[in-house]
């Protein structure tokens, strides 16, 4: 009994209710829904996020086929030690990592400065409109 419940720890690794996202290796002995060509990992989660029944994706990069899952029973990297494995509900985008999320929040002051540019352009643009319709009119 020991052992058995050891086995199932390896299998999947996650016990404490969090998502495992991007995970190496491929879903085996689970339900495959279906295999479709994506460019990288990221599509393929958003095939899965799609897909009626998707609960987990593996994405094969060397073929770049993505396997849609209902489950997930074990997660190897004997066959695919490159593969990517996750379930449906990780993020697609993730902050705080080079070239996923990159957002500059603007201080209240640097709102304003903004604000002030774009005031000074229109005005300019409206004098300069009435300049030539005063041309016009001479």
């Amino acid at each position: 009994m020991t052992l058995l419940l050891i086995g199932l720890l390896v299998l999947l690794p996650n016990t404490n209710g969090e998502n495992i996202c991007e995970a190496s290796g491929q879903c085996l002995n689970s339900i495959l829904l279906a295999g479709e060509l994506r460019k990288n990992a990221t599509e393929c989660l958003k095939s899965c996020k799609e897909y009626n029944g998707c609960k987990w994706y593996s994405y094969q990069p060397q073929v770049e086929l993505c396997e849609l899952f209902a489950n997930c029973n074990e997660i190897s990297e004997t066959d695919c030690p490159d593969c990517v494995t996750g379930e449906v509900d990780c993020d697609i985008f993730k902050c705080n990592v080079i070239g996923q999320c990159q957002v500059k929040l603007l201080k209240s002051l640097d709102i304003i400065v903004l604000e002030n540019h774009v005031l000074h352009f229109a005005r300019a643009i409206w004098l300069q409109m009435n300049w030539r319709h005063h041309l016009m009119t001479v």
